[in-house]
């Protein structure tokens, strides 16, 4: 299955297995909304692929406002 030119959302993807599923997707050529409460700041991913990330207090709250634009 090809994720290139897709968008994602990925809650807690600043650590365990949010990271990885992360990691892949930006590989993949996806872009990714990266919601998390904390962003390290030793935080990278390959800079030549598209990402946002996206501090969040409340998650949902977050999705919310994301989903509806």
């Amino acid at each position: 299955m090809s994720f290139d030119g897709k968008i994602a959302i990925v809650t807690g993807g600043m650590r365990g297995i949010g990271l990885a599923i992360t990691k892949r997707f930006v590989k993949d050529g996806t872009f990714v909304y990266i919601i998390d409460k904390s962003i390290p700041e030793s935080f990278k991913i390959d800079p030549g692929n598209s990402y946002a990330v996206l501090r969040a207090i409340s998650p949902s709250g977050m999705m919310y406002k994301l989903l509806s634009q």
